[in-house]
């Protein structure tokens, strides 16, 4: 199903050019109850994102995609959540034996300012590479 969702996400065009996308260039660990920093911004539109802390902060209201996405190292595990301000949205995880990955895609209606975040629950053991990026978080506005 995702790969269904996906291609046709990509087509919406943002004529306000309000979109990231960040990810993981190498393995990292997320520490509990700790915002996910990721080690890499691919895509910055309207500075949105702040790379020293891992928040989205809304530069408009609107309707907005997020997706995140995540990979384990091998043997690890992950539990990651999706907070809009301080409020929980939804989660991935991932047990800790082999490889697994896991992730979510919302919709969600924010106003000028709301703040949009990964949160690790547990430590979080997330695969990264330097030519195999798995881990990524991506959000966008689509409509006023």
């Amino acid at each position: 199903a995702v790969s269904v969702i996906l291609p046709a996400l990509f087509c919406i065009h943002s004529a306000d050019g309000i979109a990231f996308t960040v990810g993981f260039k190498s393995s990292q660990t997320a520490f509990a109850y700790s915002n996910v920093v990721y080690d890499q911004v691919f895509l910055n539109e309207g500075n949105g994102y702040n790379a020293a802390t891992g928040v989205f902060k809304a530069p408009k209201g609107g309707i907005y995609i997020f997706y995140f996405v995540a990979l384990n190292t091998y043997g690890g595990q992950f539990l990651l959540d999706l907070y809009q301000n301080e409020n929980y949205l939804a989660s991935a995880y991932s047990q800790p034996s082999g490889h697994n990955s896991a992730g979510h895609l919302m919709s969600l209606r924010l106003i000028k300012g709301d703040r949009v975040f990964i949160k690790a629950r547990i430590n979080s053991a997330l695969l990264g590479r330097p030519m195999e990026v798995y881990t990524t978080f991506t959000g966008y506005w689509i409509d006023a």
